[in-house]
């Protein structure tokens, strides 16, 4: 599953599909990742001023519901602990919950319910044989790549017949699959999908299609699946290529343009927007 390492791959992580590389090394390596290229897709400008969001409430719930849904209750519990309802973050009883949940994530009580919702509502839909069947969760994928070092961490990897699965799950405010195209284009995750795809393939010499698995944050906690038609993969992948050459160039040169530098002043009419002038 290895190769030997090329120039741009850090020597501590070579080439390969990994199964159990621990989050914080993961999200320690400077590799270029699906963010960080969506970032340059805005513009060589948005990436060379790009930075990891900071590890947030939102982040950290997120992460929470990602291990509950794709890992199982096994693994959060022995990676999670329950604030009990009602408990205050001081006091003697707080020090006790702490001194006995030692090493591992808190979270409350009511976002514990709140994940165990979206879970049982996931496996009630159209979703639940992607939840359920065999697989590997949070794999992490490196590769090397016009000489710069990428990565990818994969939320569920099923292995197939003739092409593997990749499952991604993404909460959203709605599951109406006009709003989940519409993220699919405004999130690129198109690129995401060209840029794991392209890894793998390199890696592993096998295919891989990504299925998004888009739930609400909310009750109902609507389900809507996802997934790039055969006629728009072949376009997204070489956009893929043809970002990561433009990336090489900028590396090289150590320019990274806006996306509008050298356009001059543009010129604004109502026609354009579709007014009508008095």
């Amino acid at each position: 599953m290895t190769e030997e390492l090329k120039p741009g791959i850090e020597p501590e992580i070579g080439p390969g599909l990994y199964y159990d590389m621990p989050a914080e090394q993961y999200y320690g390596s400077s590799a270029l990742g699906a963010s960080k290229i969506k970032a340059f897709a805005e513009s060589p400008l948005h990436y060379e001023k790009f930075s990891e969001m900071k590890d947030t409430p939102a982040l950290q719930f997120g992460r929470a519901v990602h291990c509950y849904i794709l890992e199982g209750p096994e693994v959060f519990n022995r990676e999670y602990a329950v604030m009990p309802e009602g408990m205050i973050r001081r006091g003697k009883e707080y020090q006790a919950f702490l001194a006995g949940a030692k090493g591992k994530s808190v979270i409350k009580q009511d976002e514990f319910d709140q994940i165990v919702a979206m879970r049982d509502a996931l496996l009630k839909s159209d979703a639940r044989d992607l939840i359920l069947r065999e697989g590997y969760t949070e794999v992490s994928l490196f590769w090397d790549q016009d000489g710069i070092q990428c990565k990818g961490r994969l939320d569920k990897l099923i292995p197939g017949e003739r092409v593997d699965i990749m499952v991604d799950y993404k909460t959203t405010g709605s599951a109406d699959v006009r709003k989940c195209f519409r993220a699919m284009d405004d999130y690129k995750y198109w690129l995401q999908e060209a840029h794991y795809g392209t890894g793998y393939y390199r890696v592993m010499g096998r295919e891989l299609e990504a299925i998004f698995v888009f739930q609400e944050k909310t009750p109902p906690y609507d389900v809507c699946l996802v997934k790039m038609e055969k006629a728009a993969s072949p376009v997204a992948y070489d956009r893929h290529t043809d970002l990561m050459s433009s990336l090489a160039e900028c590396t090289k040169s150590k320019k990274f343009p806006g996306r509008n530098a050298g356009k001059g002043i543009f010129e604004w009419g109502f026609r354009e927007w579709g007014f009508q002038e008095e």
